[in-house]
């Protein structure tokens, strides 16, 4: 097999990759019942996330930078054989603190294939001089990824009522082949970083360019670090709320089958999206939509689907408008540390909100939780769009 055709290649093992690293979303559907009856409660099941994203924090740049010097093949087998170690570790658990270490490790793999995975995907297309196609190939990935955990939460859902444990080995069975088919990758070829200063000195450098020298991809990096933080703070209260609308645990599955597939139908038309209404609109339309459906979940808990609905719409958006407007601004050689910037900075804040909301959820209930969060959401990522957009018409009235 020659070159070109090996690369051709990667897109459709990163497609393969994509589905057994979401292994996971077999147990989404009982997780939280599962951890209540392992004696976690509601507010440790937000301080496990929260430290999650924590150790993410500390991972996220120093694995991007990984990426950049080792090579991106050698970083995505590191993460299938940690994926599997965190898969087996939860199958086997029974306490807080054996959550927390799987949490642990799972978290040094999410930091992990954060960079590395888009950073090969946009690298292989350039070899194949179709890195145009970013945006269209990425969302086709995160389309069948969604479908999976679609079909993956449904049957999940079935077998979790039978036996949660036997589910969660189950997703472990589903995670192993991510092993060898990181082994089939090939790593493309790419503009390697020249390391001058020492490994912190050059990270530091990473950083203050994107961050210093680079107003706009700073701004974005910042933006969709806001946005990715609520909507995934957001999913850790749909048990909650279809607990207190009594739905039966039998129908989680079939109800998340469903959100995951409005993610997957989002996802294959984002860059469809983007491309209709541009950057800034697509910006626009995420904050806009996500801050609604907090507003929603705050103010009534009897129309919880549409809400819903909203954040996975959102779910299956945001990486693909983000991913493709933080690439167009960095070059190759630092390309998996900037993305794992975008990462960082999700991380730190979703760490502080899930934390926050639920010690707010425990004491003033989940309404009003997501009425402060919303308004706190208004705050943050209005703020940067009306700067934005303060910036571009000062702009356009210089031009004219």
């Amino acid at each position: 097999m020659n070159r070109l055709k090996k690369i051709r290649r990667n897109i459709f093992l990163l497609f393969l990759f994509e589905i057994g690293f979401n292994s996971l979303s077999i147990t989404i559907p009982f997780i939280i019942p599962f951890w209540n009856s392992n004696g976690v409660d509601i507010f440790e099941v937000h301080l496990l996330q929260g430290i999650f994203a924590l150790a993410i924090v500390l991972l996220e740049v120093p694995s991007g930078y990984l990426a950049d010097i080792l090579g991106r093949r050698l970083v995505l087998q590191f993460v299938a054989v940690l994926e599997c170690l965190a898969v087996l570790l939860y199958a086997i658990g029974s306490s807080f603190t054996e959550f927390l270490i799987a949490e642990l490790v799972f978290a040094f793999a999410f930091s992990l294939i954060s960079g590395a995975k888009e950073a090969i995907l946009y690298d292989s297309l350039l070899e194949l001089r179709v890195s145009g196609k970013y945006q269209k190939i990425l969302g086709k990935i995160k389309m069948i990824s969604f479908l999976a955990c679609a079909f993956g939460t449904l049957i999940g859902g079935f077998i979790g009522v039978i036996d949660a444990r036997l589910a969660m080995f189950c997703a472990f069975l589903v995670t192993l082949p991510l092993i060898p088919i990181s082994f089939l990758l090939v790593e493309p070829k790419r503009k390697v970083l020249e390391v001058n200063h020492g490994h912190l000195k050059e990270v530091i450098e990473i950083a203050r360019e994107c961050f210093v020298n680079q107003k706009d991809l700073a701004w974005i990096l910042v933006y969709a670090g806001v946005i990715v933080a609520f909507i995934r703070a957001a999913f850790w209260s749909y048990e909650p709320y279809m607990s207190e609308e009594e739905i039966p645990i039998v129908y989680y599955g079939a109800i998340f089958m469903c959100l995951n597939l409005v993610a997957s139908l989002s996802s294959h038309y984002a860059h469809r999206i983007y491309k209709a209404i541009g950057e800034q609109g697509f910006n626009i339309l995420v904050f806009i939509i996500t801050l609604f459906s907090y507003l929603i979940m705050g103010s009534s808990i009897t129309f919880f689907a549409f809400p819903f609905i909203m954040q996975q719409i959102v779910r299956g958006i945001m990486h693909i408008g983000f991913s493709d407007s933080i690439n167009r601004h960095v070059d190759s050689s630092i390309r998996a540390t900037a993305l794992s910037l975008s990462s960082f900075i999700a991380s730190i804040i979703y760490a502080v909100i899930v934390v926050l909301m639920g010690a707010l959820h425990n004491s003033i209930g989940i309404n009003l939780t997501y009425l402060l969060s919303g308004s706190l959401l208004l705050v943050l990522a209005g703020y940067m769009l009306l700067s934005q957009v303060r910036k571009q018409v000062a702009l356009n009235i210089s031009k004219a």
